[in-house]
């Protein structure tokens, strides 16, 4: 299998041991455009990783293959992973929620899309690099909803 001239790896695309890796029943991929991705990841791992953007590590991080990877893994071992687009989870959560529980079979009554945020000495034991990555998840009161599509093509209609 190929996907551009990259070739993929069969089998279990992560190190988690097959027997708990198969047993997902309902995966579930989130996605973002790529034009989006690497600003994203600058921000959270320059401080601390501080890649340069024509780095290997970096050029890995913010490309789609793993991604791709899982969803062909998947696919081979008879499971259709459900894809979400990033894009919807800041712009309609609700619908996304719905969507999503439904397509899962669980009680949407137990989702909630605000909560309290973690006191930092309730924060697990990370390091550094992690807090980076997660700091924004931890601090977070629930999902910001924004109207506002971000816009990713380069035309100026």
């Amino acid at each position: 299998m190929k996907t551009g001239d990259t070739a993929l790896p069969p089998g279990n695309p992560t190190y988690v041991p097959d027997e708990i890796f198969n047993s997902i029943t309902n995966p579930v991929i989130l996605i973002r455009h790529p034009a989006l991705i690497a600003p994203s990841l600058w921000k959270v791992q320059s401080p601390v990783l501080k890649l340069q953007v024509e780095d290997e590590d970096f050029r890995a991080l913010a490309s789609l293959l793993f991604t791709r990877m899982m969803f062909d893994y998947f696919q081979s071992i008879g499971k259709r992973p459900i894809v979400v687009d990033a894009e919807d989870l800041v712009t309609k959560p609700e619908d996304l929620a719905t969507a999503l529980c439904s397509a899962l079979g669980i009680d949407r009554s137990g989702v909630s899309l605000e909560w309290d945020s973690l006191p930092e000495d309730h924060w697990p034991h990370l390091d550094q690099q992690v807090k980076e990555f997660a700091g924004d998840l931890l601090k977070s009161k629930g999902i910001k909803s924004s109207a506002k599509k971000v816009r990713t093509d380069d035309s100026s209609a």
